[in-house]
């Protein structure tokens, strides 16, 4: 709602944005800035935002699908491990990309936007994962912001923008070869 179309009108689920309610709207999209932002507490904690309901069972579930659970784990105090301070040097940018990831996945919501949070896939782990962005398309509308090629076979539309504008829009069969053909950005 910060920009207000020119012409035409934007709906969700054939409803006007212009006639929700915008805190209806927010409660309707999951999103996952590209760069993670976490406050001092507890991984828990910070997992609880989304979700202030949430059990343990909760956020190991949401851990597993972002496949970061195994490294809280790892942690000497699991989840109750303080985050937010100088201590954010000690983790991998992947760990907070994925911890990013398993927060927004702590509800379930219809629209889940996910800007540059997944990095390219490690070729071990590549499948599962992508059987995991499968899964949550199931139940959500999943709109993924990327510059990686790998996850089209995932993809129902590409939407290929180049210096801010539209350079082509179509099935991954349509817009990969022309991808493939471009010169490097």
């Amino acid at each position: 709602g910060l920009y207000q179309p020119q012409a035409g009108s934007i709906t969700l689920d054939s409803s006007a944005l212009r006639q929700m309610d915008p805190i209806a709207l927010r409660r309707t999209i999951g999103y996952a800035p590209q760069t993670p932002q976490f406050f001092y507490g507890t991984i828990a904690q910070n997992l609880r935002l989304t979700n202030p309901l949430a059990t343990t069972e909760d956020m190991k579930f949401a851990c597993a699908r972002a496949r970061v659970l195994d490294e809280i784990e790892a942690l000497p105090e699991g989840l109750d491990t303080r985050v937010g301070d100088f201590r954010i040097r000690q983790y991998s940018e992947t760990f907070w990309r994925r911890l990013n990831l398993a927060r927004v996945l702590m509800r379930n919501v219809p629209i889940l936007l996910l800007d540059e949070v997944v990095e390219p896939i490690d070729p071990t782990k590549a499948e599962s994962f992508l059987q995991e962005l499968k899964e949550i398309k199931r139940s959500s509308t999943l709109i993924l912001v990327t510059n990686h090629k790998q996850y089209f076979q995932i993809a129902d539309k590409v939407l290929w923008l180049e210096k801010g504008r539209v350079r082509m829009f179509g099935t991954p069969e349509e817009v990969a070869p022309h991808l493939e053909a471009a010169p490097p950005c």
